[in-house]
């Protein structure tokens, strides 16, 4: 009868620690050199991102590998903006479109202090840092956990000609992005999570809804012909009406604890504001390690510039080949390191093209000398 009820007293011991959310703590937290493939899900219909609420079964199992990407943690100084962002301890690192979130892991909370980004059209990447941190976690993490904040980000300048108005001649050559996230977290869920490799794991659902504000500014020229000669006057940066742009998403986040090998995030779902899901990816497990990691792009900068500019990539340059915008080359110079400074006091106003060789390959660079 004894073994009997020790026997029922551990049946229910266990049932109610199956029943109890997990906690995740900074522990989970990725590592520098770990990675994973992570799951594009193009197929959107009928995806439901469960309810909130206590032991809730969540289902992505019927998910298809429509596309992978590869998602890896640096050390920032792994990354040719480190000087960007030198809070920054751990750098999240997308290879299939070479974008970069960087990270500021402490104690009671993740931030995100900077974003490295492609511009749709532009060759230069757009650099975003923070004034103010994006928080992503907070720690301890558990179901209800919730919390609110306000975040600011600048990118750098990048080259974008375009004329706005013939009469009177006013165009703008340069153009950077204020952005702006108004963010509210909350853990309202809890339960398992069957993933489509056939394995279900204990989660947290983190509900996350962000206002998003894009407040472009463009670096404006008026030509004056008011006396004959035209005369380009400098107008500083400016907005234009109608150019801002407001976006509101809620992002489900599926968190796992990471000793069973698997990343802290296994699944996210996004939705619009009419409840449609925009976007869904998730880890394909196990978390994997990484040696080596070919990081391509040169970073230019400034640009556009005065006097001179520097260049610093991950890999050896091993040349560097400047065109006017006739074609005809400028200079060349033999580099053999991972940065170099190019002098463009001797150069007219204009556009020239960068041809980098480095050892991993060739890049195309546009730089603007002022």
């Amino acid at each position: 009868m004894k073994k009997l009820l020790l026997s029922l007293t551990v049946f229910v011991s266990l049932s109610l620690q199956a029943q109890n959310p997990i906690t995740i703590t900074t522990g989970d937290l990725p590592s520098i050199g770990t990675g994973f493939i992570n799951i594009q899900e193009l197929n959107l219909q009928g995806i439901y991102p469960g309810d909130p609420g206590a032991n809730q079964a969540y289902d992505i199992s019927g998910f298809q590998n429509s596309g992978e990407d590869s998602i890896f943690f640096l050390d920032p100084a792994q990354t040719m903006y480190a000087d960007e962002f030198e809070n920054a301890t751990i750098t999240r690192y997308l290879a299939t479109d070479t974008s970069y979130a960087f990270m500021i892991e402490g104690e009671t909370k993740v931030e995100i202090e900077g974003l490295v980004m492609n511009v749709p059209g532009i060759a230069e990447k757009a650099v975003a840092k923070a004034s103010d941190p994006l928080t992503q976690f907070t720690f301890p993490m558990t179901y209800e956990t919730a919390f609110d904040d306000l975040a600011a980000f600048s990118t750098n300048s990048v080259y974008f000609h375009q004329v706005i108005s013939e009469d009177p001649y006013t165009y703008f050559d340069s153009a950077r992005l204020n952005i702006t996230y108004d963010r509210s977290s909350v853990v309202d869920g809890w339960g398992t999570l069957a993933t489509p490799f056939g394995t279900t794991f204990s989660v947290l659902r983190q509900r996350v809804e962000d206002i998003t504000v894009y407040a472009p500014e463009f670096y404006l020229f008026y030509v004056d012909t008011l006396f004959g000669t035209p005369v380009t006057i400098p107008l500083g940066w400016q907005t234009i009406p109608g150019a801002e742009m407001n976006d509101t998403t809620t992002t489900y986040y599926y968190l796992a604890n990471t000793d069973s090998g698997n990343p802290l995030i296994l699944a996210e779902l996004q939705e619009n504001t009419s409840g449609s899901i925009i976007s869904a990816q998730y880890a394909k497990l196990p978390m994997a390690a990484i040696d080596e990691l070919s990081l391509s792009n040169v970073f230019v900068f400034p640009n556009p510039a005065a006097d001179y500019v520097e260049l610093k990539s991950p890999v050896r340059l091993n040349s560097v080949r400047m065109l006017g915008s006739d074609g005809k080359t400028v200079f060349t110079t033999e580099v053999n390191n991972n940065t170099a400074t190019i002098d463009l006091t001797a150069l007219a106003t204009g556009i020239y093209t960068l041809i980098i060789d480095t050892e991993k390959g060739q890049e195309i660079k546009r730089v603007s000398k002022l």
